[in-house]
């Protein structure tokens, strides 16, 4: 097996050389910056990359374009490594499809255990299925995902969260709690879930009369006895080999909407958005069940060969003031006479979420009107909001198909 190592710290690419051919007996290659490990692959046949997120010349996410854009590359198994925790430069990566996502600086433990998991994930073995039993989801389905890697959470999500209403649970008794409280329609239990076991968090679930049935896939070995749940999914970082057994257990349900496939996506336009022209980290606020009324919002429209999609932004009551201290201080483009304060920054969202489209060939046009958003909640329309890096501060995003085209 041969993989090409990216990295602009040479020290990493020989500790990383050293660990492949003594654990997995992998011959490897190295480059020094993007530029070269472009004409790395254009010169040679790789069976995977390890990919470096800052490289001189060229980074890591337009090395992961390039190969994604190529129809020879394009199932190329990739693995980033970074220092970055970012959540924002995680949801970029994931947005393009990677089978691993390392941490630096590389220690014994997670970090060397998912190099080897890259590797040996390259030619998976799925297996026989001896599950006959598979799921029936209503539309618009549930998933709670309880483990304790953020990695293998964000990883999940970035999967599933164009099929699924997730929540998320770093705990056995978060689990318990968003369980009873929301009634999903699938759980997804995995590890490190603190004092509560996996065994010991899905017993105290079946003993809710509500939970009782309810269906519990294990996520990669737990411990729990076969008899306990529907089925169990890899804990791999291997897209493909993830997808082929959670599809085997729940099957995609009935026509997926444009709203549901761009919602991961508007969320890491979003946040690129707000990083960018206000200097401002957001992410998903964690399982929020209402959000205060406040002044109206803007809404505008993206077009698709799929159909109408509509995004909008708000801002809760109490925050108006600390985003206009926010846009104060910062340049941007402004907005005409009488525009909406919001108008701007609605505009780049929708921009750079056309944009982050078209590099998965879907092509998006931006509409040049903007209409008023009152925030009333209504059935076809997913809210999404978002904590910020300032405790005074937070948005919500509104993402809903206008037009959907009729099934043939």
């Amino acid at each position: 097996m041969h993989l090409l190592i990216a990295d602009d710290d040479e020290a990493v690419r020989v500790l990383l050389e050293r660990l492949l051919q003594r654990h997995r007996q992998c011959t490897v290659s190295h480059a020094a910056n993007g530029i070269e490990a472009v004409a790395r692959l254009d010169d040679q046949a790789c069976d995977g990359v390890v990919l470096d997120l800052d490289m001189p010349l060229m980074g890591g996410i337009e090395v992961l374009q390039a190969i994604r854009t190529n129809p020879r590359h394009r199932a190329l198994p990739v693995a980033m490594l970074t220092a970055s925790r970012d959540a924002a430069s995680v949801r970029d990566i994931l947005a393009l499809g990677v089978q691993g996502y390392i941490i630096k600086p590389l220690r014994a433990g997670p970090a060397v255990d998912k190099l080897l998991a890259f590797v040996d994930n390259l030619a998976p073995d799925l297996g026989e299925d001896d599950h006959d039993l598979r799921l029936t989801l209503a539309p618009d389905p549930r998933l709670l995902v309880a483990d304790g890697d953020e990695d293998m959470t964000q990883f999940v999500t970035g999967l599933l969260a164009h099929r699924f209403d997730i929540e998320v649970a770093t705990s056995g008794a978060h689990a318990v709690q968003l369980a009873v409280a929301r009634r999903p329609d699938v759980i997804l239990l995995g590890q490190r879930l603190d004092s509560l076991t996996a065994e010991r968090t899905l017993d105290v679930l079946r003993r809710q009369p509500s939970l009782a049935s309810l269906p519990v896939l294990a996520l990669g070995d737990t411990g729990l006895a076969a008899s306990q749940v529907l089925g169990q999914v890899p804990r791999t970082f291997v897209a493909d080999r993830f997808l082929a057994a959670f599809d085997a257990l729940v099957p995609r349900t009935g026509t997926t909407t444009m709203a549901r496939q761009w919602r991961q996506p508007l969320i890491a336009a979003t946040a690129r958005v707000c990083d960018q022209q206000l200097g401002l980290q957001v992410a998903p606020a964690a399982s929020p069940t209402r959000y205060d009324a406040g002044a109206p919002g803007v809404a505008i429209r993206l077009s698709g060969p799929g159909g109408d999609v509509d995004i909008g932004l708000r801002v809760p009551e109490g925050a108006a003031t600390a985003l206009a201290n926010v846009l104060a201080t910062r340049p941007g483009p402004a907005g005409g006479d009488g525009a909406h304060p919001l108008e701007p920054l609605l505009r780049a969202i929708g921009q750079q979420l056309a944009t982050t489209l078209a590099e998965r060939r879907e092509a998006v046009s931006l509409g040049a009107d903007l209409r008023p958003w009152d925030g009333t909640t209504t059935d076809d329309q997913q809210l999404i909001v978002l904590a910020t890096d300032r405790v005074d501060l937070s948005l919500v995003l509104m993402i809903r198909d206008v037009s959907v085209p009729r099934a043939d």
